[in-house]
């Protein structure tokens, strides 16, 4: 009897979650039904082997989701040897440029000495565009990140310019694009342990999980983790956001975890409705484990 109800109790468990995908699917689309944006999502859940995607092979605009294939590019240089994460590198008050979003100028305007590993941290959790260009021509430069992430297996992450170029003009952050079952497919590996190995994987995932920006998880139990990398263009003259995004891997409490990779585009609801819709989103998957 208590091994019936244990093959009871496990089949029911696996049927949670994305096991009932088209319910989840049909909630995500009533979320986005009738807004004028353009949603692309993927899904995949490691425990069932399940998958959404809506729109999952059309490209979008990164903007700084970017910053976690940089980070994985600067941590194969680690384990190359290249480098240290305890090494010392210097930013200088040139490398700060002043119309950046930079919380290390913010603090230290005339430049600062730091361990490789917190300008890593300043650009992928707290998202430091500075930070992000000084790491860019670190490891070689756009060309060169390109060439690792291919070479770790990535498929349709295209990175070709950096922070300030894209920050320069409008046109240039569609350059940087990917498409959601592509970013879904290179979390899959962080997840499985072929980008990096064992130690740097376990600092990517904490440098993630401590992310302060985005709103995916804001609906969500604070026991659920969110390893993720968010991304905004801001808002053109025309009222339209070309990117707000929210990648990442969530571990619920019982150590299952789902893949994600959402993307807002063409949006002229604005930038708090648009946090309102990701947070509805990451809701509907936390709540499809608790059903």
């Amino acid at each position: 009897m208590r091994i019936l109800l244990f093959i009871s109790a496990l089949l029911c468990n696996l049927n949670l979650c994305l096991g009932q995908t088209p319910e989840l699917k049909k909630e995500i689309e009533i979320i986005v039904g009738g807004k004028d944006l353009k949603l692309g999502l993927a899904l995949y859940d490691f425990s069932t082997g399940k998958s959404i995607s809506i729109n999952g092979n059309d490209k979008y605009p990164m903007q700084s989701v970017f910053k976690f294939p940089i980070g994985v590019a600067l941590l194969d240089c680690v384990s190359r040897g290249e480098f240290s994460l305890s090494d010392s590198v210097t930013l200088t008050k040139a490398d700060l440029l002043p119309d950046l979003w930079s919380p290390i100028r913010e603090r230290w305007p005339e430049g600062v000495r730091l361990p490789l590993v917190s300008v890593m941290t300043y650009m992928v959790a707290h998202s430091d565009n500075s930070a992000t260009d000084f790491l860019i021509h670190k490891i070689g430069g756009v060309a060169r990140i390109q060439d690792i992430v291919n070479r770790l297996g990535a498929k349709k992450i295209n990175i070709r310019n950096t922070e300030a170029e894209i920050q320069g003009s409008w046109s240039v952050q569609f350059d940087n694009w990917t498409t959601p079952n592509a970013m879904v497919d290179f979390l899959r590996l962080m997840n499985d342990g072929k980008l990096l190995d064992k130690a740097n994987t376990a600092v990517l995932w904490e440098i993630m999980a401590s992310a302060s920006s985005g709103s995916v998880n804001r609906l969500v139990s604070k026991t659920v983790t969110f390893a993720r990398k968010t991304g905004y263009s801001g808002v053109n003259s025309q009222g339209i956001i070309a990117a707000q995004n929210d990648v990442g891997i969530i571990e619920f409490e019982d150590g299952r975890r789902v893949a994600y990779a959402i993307f807002l585009t063409d949006s002229t609801l604005g930038t708090d409705a648009g946090y309102d819709i990701l947070a509805q989103i990451g809701k509907a998957i936390w709540k499809a484990y608790e059903r």
